[in-house]
């Protein structure tokens, strides 16, 4: 039998190891929860089943697949079926899909007929118990995804891009434009449905905040009956529209419009700031538009209308667009 010190040495030497011990557990079960987190940011098992889902029901010619292997996402493209003018990408609300049945399906098979193209991207989803807080996260990616968009549509020739997001989409969309500044040549306008916005949380989720950074025509439009966070901020969406002036536009602010840009010949002839803006609130719709999809084609179809014309020589030779885009009322006067 050892001595007594030879005890309190080998005593001392099992404290240490149990607390190594729980050291490399403790940085296992952090690592855990951080990958945990993470991976809750971006749900994308659940957005394999609706890739799933949509090749069963989606025909072959629709479906495209963007991004490398690693980030390979779905997308549904529809070519324009009338004299073509651009494309409208469209982005789905939270935890939804590129066919998504409210808003974005009807809209991705109605503008084709007007000479638009449509492209519905599938955007990462959050996880199904993440928080407005948790958004920001999706960011990167939903980035990614926008520029494939407009990289394969410049491979189609299209030279007209519009953006139209749907709720969470909306306000993906929005930040893509602000933050991503070298993509500014390939959009013409900004289409936001029920945007949302949490300006108690950080600039970035605050949508008026952004509006007022935008200079190109920019159609908000919202239901009568939507969300609190949507509805509650359209007049300050509609303000901080209106304080980014036409004056502020300068010669070092005009866009220099990349070869894919057809539509600075329009642009460069249209007024900016709070001109460029328009606000359009859809009575009794819900924030699904229940029973109102046709009423919100025809806010979207009037506002693409008054910048863009059915030929490409008009494009090229634009005339005044009128102010008024149809009998859906101003959201403020």
């Amino acid at each position: 039998m050892g001595t007594l010190t030879d005890m309190k040495n080998f005593c001392t030497r099992r404290t240490y190891q149990r607390q190594g011990h729980n050291h490399v557990l403790m940085a296992i079960v952090v690592l855990w929860l951080w990958s945990g987190l993470a991976w809750a940011s971006h749900d994308l098992e659940r957005e394999r089943a609706w890739a799933t889902r949509l090749e069963a029901e989606i025909p072959a010619a629709q479906r495209i697949w963007l991004g490398a292997a690693a980030e390979r996402h779905l997308a549904l493209y529809l070519a324009a079926t009338q004299t073509p003018i651009g494309a409208v990408i469209l982005l789905h609300d939270a935890g939804s899909h590129p066919d998504q049945g409210a808003v974005i399906a009807p809209l991705r098979h109605q503008l084709p007929a007007l000479g638009w193209s449509s492209m519905a991207l599938q955007m990462p989803l959050p996880d199904t118990d993440a928080r407005p807080a948790n958004y920001p996260a999706l960011l990167t990616t939903a980035y990614a995804r926008i520029a494939a968009a407009i990289e394969y549509l410049h491979t189609q020739k299209v030279s007209i891009i519009v953006i139209s997001g749907y709720g969470l989409g909306a306000w993906m969309a929005t930040n893509f434009f602000v933050t991503q500044t070298k993509y500014h040549d390939d959009i013409a306008g900004l289409v936001s449905i029920s945007i949302p916005s949490w300006p108690d949380l950080s600039p970035g989720m605050d949508t008026s905040r952004l509006l007022a950074q935008i200079k190109i025509p920019r159609l908000d439009v919202f239901a009568e009956l939507d969300l609190p966070e949507v509805r509650r901020y359209a007049p300050d969406r509609l303000n901080s529209a209106r304080q980014t002036s036409t004056a502020e536009l300068t010669k070092k602010d005009t866009p220099s419009f990349s070869v894919h840009s057809l539509h600075s010949q329009v642009l460069t002839r249209r007024k900016y700031g709070a001109d460029g803006f328009r606000q359009r609130v859809i009575p009794g719709a819900d924030h699904f538009y229940t029973g109102q999809n046709d009423a919100l084609f025809k806010a979207i179809s009037g506002w693409l209308n008054a910048y863009w014309r059915s030929t490409a020589a008009e494009i090229k030779s634009p005339k005044p667009a009128s102010a008024d885009t149809g009998s859906i009322p101003n959201a403020r006067q």
